[in-house]
């Protein structure tokens, strides 16, 4: 898809015609009004405004009929649960903590005229936003989108990586809809061509105890000296006293670069005019 500054375009549909099929979504926090209200009704193209609840609800509702939608969330991370469509099945997940923020989402288009098969789509997105108003409304986010199907050259490693994570994630906590929609993802994925990366696209998609040394390994087949520069942006990078060994770790496995950049939360100086990390 087209590159977007609004994480809720990577919900809309890959193209004319096409409506949602399935919606499986990992989050830390979950704001359930927004994600009905405002998400789940750009995704699924509900046309009538919130302001209209009764219509709203129910043309939400209708479109739900024919769509399955699962959300995993860190039961810890999650104030109240507000769920308000009996439609949407909320996985609560409590055996480690979920942090990861991966949808997966699969478009279908019907062939009316000439019979042909169902034409899907399926999209991968990753990215720090959790799916609260917050995340996409207000907080400076990171997300990265693949396509597959159609002209979509990309090669299917990325999402049966993603699909296997979610399966991992949901182990202790399966549904017979979530299993269902997971098996349907994977046997889509099953007949999707090799593909060809793009210069631009993710390289991998990896649990957090593999990030280092995929960055390693990553860097070390582009180069065999040192990066220049290594930019960390984390709002958590200062936090804990042992925050600066894990830095100097990560910066010695990556050859020691020349210039670490820091990006954090920070908080602004007694004057004003600066940014105290």
């Amino acid at each position: 898809m087209e590159r977007s500054c609004r994480l809720i375009d990577y919900y809309l549909p890959p193209g004319e015609g096409f409506v949602l099929e399935s919606l499986v979504a990992t989050t830390y926090q979950i704001d359930f009004e927004f994600f009905e209200e405002e998400l789940l009704s750009a995704a699924l193209g509900v046309r009538s405004p919130v302001s209209r609840l009764k219509a709203f609800r129910s043309e939400l509702e209708r479109k739900l009929r024919k769509v399955e939608v699962s959300v995993l969330y860190d039961l810890g991370g999650c104030d109240r649960l507000a769920r308000l469509s009996p439609r949407i099945d909320a996985i609560p997940v409590v055996a480690r903590k979920l942090h990861s923020k991966i949808s997966l989402l699969m478009w279908v288009r019907e062939d009316r005229a000439g019979g042909a098969p169902p034409d899907r789509r399926m999209r991968l997105i990753v990215g720090s936003a959790n799916l609260t108003r917050q995340g996409f409304r207000h907080n400076y986010e990171c997300v990265a989108s693949v396509d597959y199907g159609g002209r979509s050259p990309a090669p299917p490693a990325l999402l049966t990586t993603a699909i296997g994570l979610v399966q991992q994630i949901g182990a202790q906590s399966q549904t017979p809809q979530l299993t269902r929609q997971l098996a349907a993802f994977a046997a889509q994925a099953a007949l999707l061509p090799d593909g060809t990366a793009g210069p631009d696209d993710p390289v991998r998609l990896v649990a957090a105890t593999e990030v280092v040394p995929a960055i390693r390994d990553s860097w070390g087949a582009i180069s065999d000296k040192a990066p220049d520069t290594v930019t960390v942006v984390s709002p958590f990078w200062t936090e804990g006293s042992t925050a600066a060994e894990a830095l100097f770790d990560l910066f010695q496995q990556l050859g020691s670069p020349a210039s670490p950049e820091m990006v954090c939360c920070g908080e602004r100086s007694a004057d004003g005019k600066t940014w105290l990390p």
